[in-house]
């Protein structure tokens, strides 16, 4: 994936120039630019934002409203791993399951949101991801290794941009797995 915002895109970019999406989950949508547009461009049937923000919540809301779109997403607050496999579970219930997608930028919660279980649940449901990770400190770089090794257990992974072994408030990385 890359670093920051213009690697995200590039790279949804190339995967939209390929596949659209039955549902993309946004963790940490912030304004919920990603799947707005998504949405619009019609690269997705339906959105799921997450976001612990309330105004950025709002303003997900006003976003989604001016670009007409109604009835095909749903907005919550802070994701967990108990919300999100409720909610992939209702997915699962779906009779035709198509590529899913899962972008996140949690500052963090990825480390202990994708445990083993939602892996396993997320290859399952033929989910690609896009996991934004957050080395900001010693114990987080581990982490980030803990995580990438429970990430190979269930999907084939591409890091774009540097995995640091330097702390470094500046530097993140991004896996995206299909």
């Amino acid at each position: 994936v890359g670093e920051y915002e213009y690697s995200t895109l590039d790279l949804l970019n190339k995967l939209v120039s390929t596949c659209t999406f039955q549902n993309s989950f946004i963790l940490g949508a912030g304004e919920g630019y990603y799947g707005v547009g998504l949405l619009t461009k019609k690269y997705s049937d339906f959105a799921f934002f997450f976001e612990a923000n309330e105004s950025s919540r709002l303003s997900i809301l006003g976003n989604l409203k001016a670009n007409n779109l109604e009835g095909n997403y749903e907005l919550f607050g802070t994701v967990d791993t108990e919300l999100l496999t409720s909610e992939l579970d209702k997915i699962a219930n779906s009779k035709e399951l198509r590529n899913n997608l899962i972008i996140c930028d949690i500052e963090g919660g990825e480390y202990s949101l994708f445990d083993i279980e939602v892996l396993h649940r997320l290859k399952i449901l033929n989910f690609t991801l896009i996991i934004e990770l957050h080395e900001f400190s010693l114990n987080q770089k581990n982490s980030a290794k803990f995580l990438i090794d429970r990430i190979d257990l269930f999907f084939n992974y591409s890091i774009y941009g540097e995995f640091h072994t330097t702390f470094n408030l500046e530097n993140s990385m991004l896996p995206i797995l299909s």
